[in-house]
């Protein structure tokens, strides 16, 4: 039964309409037909049966809520070229990442600021939300606005764990750094970055060194940098995801 992101008042009325914008690409897009049974789900964890009748979602009935994911995922991520910030945006999506940052970093092809970067951020949260009603996932990822990896830097928490990819192979393996973290009572956040293909420069190196970010390895391969992007979502998520028990952070 496909997804449907769309917001859920509470309480949940019988009738939900259905905007022009969303009624055009359910019915001339995917070709749904009236009658089709869906679930409607808010990206936050809420979601409802419902049957889509054109104009409106009828018949709405509760699910139960989705617990909150154990591991709150960061991808702050160097902006690609052509369409594999796209790509990487999906299935980033698809695997349970929280949170895509875009970063202009300073060995970046791709100027991600500047008058367009709000018309990317839109196309970019576009590609998570058909992830998010493509697999079902109770939560739906958030693309932040593109920031310069400086400003990302200066405004972001210092008490979230942070960690940096890094193609020149360090001692210490990703896998090795996420087990080695306390357990957490409620959701753990982690943040990632991921360097463009020619790599972090000098002065952003020594902003992750000042930041206490720990230096980690996730392939004995090269990777491009959305197969890294990925591979370090894919290690970092599994291990706290399966963890049984969690003490208070």
């Amino acid at each position: 039964m496909r997804q449907v992101l769309a917001e859920l008042p509470d309480p949940l009325p019988q009738v939900l309409p259905v905007s022009a914008d969303l009624r055009h690409r359910l019915a001339r897009v995917l070709r749904m037909q009236p009658g089709t049974n869906v679930v409607l789900g808010d990206g936050r964890g809420r979601r409802a049966h419902a049957r889509f009748a054109g104009s409106t979602f009828g018949e709405l009935s509760s699910l139960p809520t989705a617990p909150a994911e154990p591991v709150a995922l960061t991808l702050a991520c160097a902006v690609l070229k052509g369409d594999r910030f796209d790509w990487l945006v999906e299935k980033a999506a698809e695997l349970g990442v929280a949170c895509i940052q875009p970063l202009q970093t300073d060995h970046a092809v791709v100027r991600a600021l500047g008058p367009g970067a709000a018309s990317k951020q839109q196309r970019w949260q576009a590609v998570a939300t058909e992830a998010f009603e493509q697999c079902g996932r109770p939560w739906c990822t958030e693309v932040r606005p593109p920031l310069a990896f400086a400003d990302w830097m200066a405004q972001r928490s210092n008490a979230v764990p942070l960690v940096a990819c890094d193609e020149r192979m360090p001692p210490l393996w990703l896998g090795d750094w996420v087990s080695g973290l306390p357990g957490c009572q409620g959701p753990r956040a982690i943040e990632i970055v991921i360097g463009p293909e020619g790599g972090l420069s000098e002065a952003e190196r020594a902003a992750l060194d000042s930041a206490g970010a720990a230096q980690v390895w996730i392939a004995l391969s090269v990777l491009r940098a959305e197969t890294a992007a990925l591979a370090a979502a894919v290690i970092a998520l599994a291990p706290l995801t399966i963890k049984k028990e969690r003490t208070p952070c």
